[in-house]
């Protein structure tokens, strides 16, 4: 297979297919932007093979020739602009949701062995003629696939799934030749492969998608990660595509914001070692950077890099930094929003809206150019200005006393989520270009239209008061003189992910900070991934965390004097008793600027996001509503067909939370387009 260059986009899970498993517009526009913009091998998203076990709903299907005209459409679009494609297979086993198998008594999960899933659901072994069905069913999905037009295949063996749950000991405990050692736990890859082959072709290549290490207790480290890849190999492997982890292990797994670049690159290096340099290696993971990509490929391990989240925040990646335009890519900062649940089903980017929204999010020139004056400096803000400066209106931005970014710009500050400051230079270097200009202040009444992307204010509890009282955004948006007043010992109280950001960025420098949250977690609004990230780096400045604790009172002199100043003690209620807290030198409320609470823990039917590695996983988090009144976003009534000038300022907003971004952005850029 010969390729325009080395950039692949890996399986990532859209939402885009239809309930039947089929192809829609959305699916196909979305293959054909990564195509357009310059990737050279593009896999799909996962295609399921068998029915054996139940069905993945909204997920590609290849288990019956009746798929064959959506395959073929999927291989096309992929194809029109000179990528190549590849249709991954997989057989998800334990891993499909509860629900995803129609009607009232579907038939029980299947796996390697027997076992019952964290909600209860029972799971049973497959037999060994089952076994031997499903490596006739892997064999004949390949087939369909040459016959689609495709170019080769992508087996998945790795992240949780089926062919992985045989190859794991802590999933598989068999007693025949599918099992009992480690030989035997390689069997089912060895024979599929084979028989992929022979079905096939020899010409046509099959990749094999593993985790090089499961990164769970128990669980098999990289040198067995090395004799999976040296199996695959052997068994006809064409190349090696080297990730991670299991669904379990989505904490520890390094894709979020804070953990560097290039983070499974060492884990590619065990593997390249094990196949030697004759085996092209795919080396996957937060590969974000040209400079980092270049680095893989000529000094590291690499024949081939997966650019994942890369290319879903900027499906032109490959053409504009080969054209000498990097300061025009849409960075992807690892906020790991566009795998929350949004008010709109289906993968998306809060940083680039359009991704996703391809055939939709056009720019067409305005009827009438008008002046629009955009108050506040949120991602929402930012978003409307670019597209109403693209569509010929005359744009300027008020800061209102916000940094640019807004409140994404207040998070960029805190150590370790530095590089979500990414996205406001990439706004800055668009809105630059366009020439739209930044003031402080607010708009003139010149204006025909103006746009209100301010957040709401913080709210001030009724327990503070007193000088040593200071809200979220006075210390987020202070250097460290305006923080000496402060002192030392502080109270961050608050309910969400706020308050660590605070403790985090006045850990930096040098504060003894103390979170104090009526909630037990108070990360509850962020990723997973990201949550244990910030998680550890609490535990790295040894940050107490008081949970379950409500503020009662502030009592700014209450405490005793400590180097010759006063001190307060906080009184709060925990789990029932009332005790004092302290003592501390100031207080900080962190209400932030959305007005909700953490939910429930989520029922076996709560919403669903995708991971980078193409796998799925059950979120926490609820779908956001849009409801601008009272999380300082737009109003839940449609957006109207024409906007006149002259009428009261269009709600916008902004939010802190990660979650909110996708939606209250989506909602500036189609406002935008109605100007």
């Amino acid at each position: 297979m010969s390729l325009r260059n080395r950039i692949v986009f890996p399986a990532i899970t859209t939402g885009f297919v239809g309930p039947r498993g089929e192809v829609t517009d959305r699916l196909l526009a979305w293959y054909r932007a990564r195509s357009a913009g310059g990737a050279a091998l593009i896999v799909t998203e996962p295609a399921q093979v068998s029915a054996l076990g139940g069905l993945y709903r909204r997920r590609l299907r290849a288990d019956s020739d009746d798929a064959l005209p959506t395959l073929r459409q999927l291989a096309v679009a992929i194809q029109a602009d000179g990528a190549k494609a590849l249709l991954q297979l997989n057989h998800y086993g334990s891993r499909l949701p509860r629900g995803s198998s129609p009607g009232n008594d579907p038939e029980p999960l299947v796996s390697a062995s027997p076992t019952t899933m964290p909600d209860g659901r029972p799971v049973r072994a497959l037999t060994g003629a089952e076994v031997e069905c499903l490596i006739a069913a892997f064999a004949a999905a390949a087939a369909r696939a040459r016959a689609a037009g495709f170019d080769g295949v992508e087996l998945q063996a790795g992240h949780g799934n089926l062919l992985h749950q045989f190859l794991s000991r802590v999933t598989n405990k068999r007693r025949d030749r599918f099992g009992r050692g480690p030989a035997g736990r390689l069997r089912l890859l060895r024979d599929t492969l084979t028989a992929m082959r022979s079905a096939a072709g020899d010409d046509f290549p099959i990749v094999v998608r593993i985790s090089a290490a499961e990164l769970i207790e128990r669980g098999y480290d990289v040198a067995r990660g090395q004799e999976i890849a040296r199996a695959a190999v052997a068994a006809g492997a064409a190349a090696i595509h080297v990730s991670a982890g299991t669904p379990e292990a989505r904490e520890d797994i390094p894709l979020c914001a804070g953990v560097g670049e290039a983070t499974l690159a060492g884990l590619a290096v065990s593997i390249r070692a094990a196949v030697g340099p004759a085996v092209p290696i795919i080396v996957s993971g937060r590969i974000l950077s040209p400079e980092t990509a270049e680095q893989l490929l000529t000094a590291g391990p690499a024949d081939l890099v997966a650019l994942g989240r890369a290319l879903v925040a900027d499906p032109a990646w490959p053409r504009k930094v080969a054209a000498g335009r990097s300061e025009e890519v849409w960075p992807c900062v690892g906020c790991m929003a566009c795998q929350l649940p949004a008010s709109e089903p289906g993968i998306g980017c809060p940083i680039n809206v359009e991704s996703g929204r391809e055939a939709e999010l056009t720019i067409e020139p305005a009827p009438q150019p008008r002046r629009v004056a955009v108050w506040g400096t949120g991602l929402p803000g930012l978003e409307a200005a670019r597209v109403a400066a693209l569509r010929g209106h005359e744009v300027t931005i008020y800061a209102a006393g916000w940094p640019l970014g807004g409140l994404l710009g207040l998070r960029s500050v805190v150590p370790g989520l530095a590089e979500m400051g990414r996205a406001i230079l990439a706004y800055a270097t668009a809105l630059k270009a366009l020439g739209v200009p930044v003031h402080d202040g607010q708009p003139s009444d010149d204006a025909d239209v103006i746009l209100d992307a301010r957040p709401q204010p913080e709210q001030h509890p009724d327990w503070i008061g007193g000088e040593t009282f200071w809200l979220a955004s006075d210390v987020l948006k202070s250097d460290l003189r305006a923080l000496i007043p402060l002192q030392r010992r502080v109270a961050i109280c608050g309910d969400s992910s706020v308050t660590a950001d605070v403790a985090l960025f006045l850990a930096g420098w040098g504060k003894r900070p103390t979170i104090v949250t009526p909630n037990t977690d108070p990360l509850w609004d962020l990723h997973p991934t990201l949550a244990a990230h910030v998680r550890r780096r609490l535990e790295g400045y040894r940050i107490a965390i008081e949970t379950e604790a409500e503020p009662i009172v502030w009592q700014p002199d209450a405490g005793p004097v400590r180097l010759g100043r006063s001190t307060g003690l906080l009184t709060i209620i925990q789990r029932g008793d009332q005790e004092d807290l302290g003592p501390f030198h100031s207080v900080v409320a962190a209400p932030g600027w959305d007005d909700d609470s953490p939910p429930a823990p989520a029922g076996p039917s709560s919403s669903r996001g995708t991971l980078d590695n193409g796998t799925d996983e059950q979120r926490e988090i609820p779908v956001p509503p849009l409801c601008g009144g009272t999380i300082g976003g737009p109003e839940s009534t449609p957006i109207p067909t024409t906007i006149p000038s002259g009428g009261p300022p269009l709600l916008l907003g902004d939010s802190y939370r990660p979650d909110r971004w996708r939606d209250l952005t989506l909602h500036a850029a189609r406002l935008a387009r109605r100007l």
